[in-house]
Parts: C-alpha cells; sequence; structure tokens
C-alpha cells in the first residue's frame, strides 16, 4: 500500500491547482454522504414503558395523537386485521374493531397477521391500552418493528398476557413504518395464541428530514473548505 505522503505527492501532480480546489470539495461531500448513510443504517434503540403512561409522554417528547379507530382506518394510518386460521371459516378467528376498540388475535398460524402500518414519515412513538386478559390468558403479544430504512426488529418486552387495560407503549430512535403483533411467550404449553383489545392508542409522528438535507451539508462543507483555502492564497 502506497505511504500516505507518496499519495499526496500523486495527487498534487496530476490535478492543477484550480482543479484541486474542485475535487477536495467533491472528496468531502462524499465523505459526508457516506457518513450520514452509515449512521442511518444502525440499529434502532427501542425503548419500553409497560404499565408507566406518565414516563413514555415524558419520552415521548411532541404531544401524542389520539387515535380512536372505528369502521374506517385511522388518519395516516393503514389497518391490516388478522385473517381466520387455514381451512376455518370462525368470525372470532378474525379482527374487527367495534365501538371504537380494536380487537384482534396474534396467532403465528394466522394467514395474516395484524399489522398497522404509519404513512408519511412514520412514527417514533407508540402506546395504547392493552387488553389481552379479555379472553382468557393467552401467549401474550410480541410486537415486531419495521422501520423506515426498511430494517426491522422484535421489542424485547412482551405485553403481559394479564393486562387488562394497562398502559404499553414504546419510543424508538428510529422512525417506524409498520407494527406486527406476533404471539408471544407466555401462558405455557396450553397457551396457543393471544386475543387482546386495543384502546386509546397513541402516536407521535417522526419530524421529516428534507429530502435535500444531505446536499446542503455536502454544499456546507464544500463552502466552508474553499473559503479556507481562499484566505490561505490571500495570506501568502
Amino acid at each position: 500500500m502506497p505511504h500516505f505522503k507518496q499519495v499526496v505527492k500523486t495527487f498534487r501532480s496530476t490535478f492543477p491547482c484550480k482543479l484541486r480546489s474542485l475535487v477536495i470539495p467533491s472528496l468531502t461531500a462524499g465523505i459526508v454522504l457516506l457518513g450520514l448513510a452509515v449512521s442511518g443504517a444502525q440499529a434502532a434503540m427501542v425503548t419500553v414503558f409497560s404499565g408507566n403512561q406518565t414516563a413514555w409522554e415524558a419520552a415521548a417528547g411532541s404531544p401524542a395523537v389520539l387515535v380512536d379507530f372505528n369502521s374506517a382506518p385511522p388518519p395516516g394510518f393503514a389497518l391490516t386485521l388478522g385473517s381466520s386460521l387455514p381451512g376455518t371459516f370462525a368470525l372470532d378467528l378474525s379482527g374487527g374493531v367495534f365501538n371504537g376498540v380494536y380487537r384482534d388475535r396474534a396467532d403465528d398460524d394466522q394467514i395474516t397477521k395484524p399489522l398497522i402500518t404509519a404513512l408519511g414519515s412514520g412514527v417514533t412513538a407508540v402506546g395504547a391500552d392493552w387488553n389481552p386478559a379479555f379472553n382468557g390468558l393467552g401467549t401474550g403479544i410480541k410486537l415486531f418493528l419495521t422501520f423506515v430504512d426498511s430494517t426491522s426488529q422484535f421489542v424485547t418486552t412482551e405485553i403481559p398476557n394479564t393486562f387488562a387495560g394497562e398502559f404499553f407503549g414504546i419510543v424508538s430512535d428510529m422512525a417506524i413504518r409498520s407494527i406486527r403483533f406476533d404471539e408471544g411467550t407466555q401462558g405455557g404449553a396450553s397457551a396457543l395464541f393471544e386475543t387482546f383489545e386495543l384502546d386509546n392508542a397513541r402516536f407521535v409522528s417522526a419530524v421529516p428530514i428534507p429530502a435535500a438535507l444531505p446536499l446542503f451539508l455536502s454544499a456546507l462543507a464544500a463552502v466552508g473548505l474553499v473559503g479556507r483555502r481562499r484566505k490561505r492564497l490571500a495570506a501568502v
């Protein structure tokens, strides 16, 4: 591998002074964009607030939007109801909304699992009053998150199968695109799935990042380098 000083010498001999003043800002801009891409690829940090709505509200930051479900999807969200099990047509195995309360089933054998999709820039905080115990104790619920950068992960803490209207919420440092409800690991061998009710859903929307922000940062870096070079030349 060539020595650094040799690389610099080759660079200076290859590019004239004026051309170097253009190449250096371009290289800097590439480094800035690369740094943004690497930072965006890091795993999201998700904080859980189980039974503590006050702490969740403090961590969520911006005022949460309260969503009451009805026959139509909430504004800014798409709701995919859990489907019946293969080969069955029982109505109680499918999800639905009843008097503003979302009721569904978290079951790994479902054809389609319950899913809430946040449109636009996504959400950074989600909370609700959960009632998995309304139809008896089941497996609890695991939340599977997909983020706006298409990465995904499970929330490490499950929603307890004993909750009967208690608050459970999460706050993420990366905008969430969708939340899927999977069956948990609670209840022992006799628990095969989880039915649940979800009410008083609260969401905090992510602040959209302007599409031109990376280009703007690159331009700032280029201007700064050009200005510094001009000062150095003026001092000679």
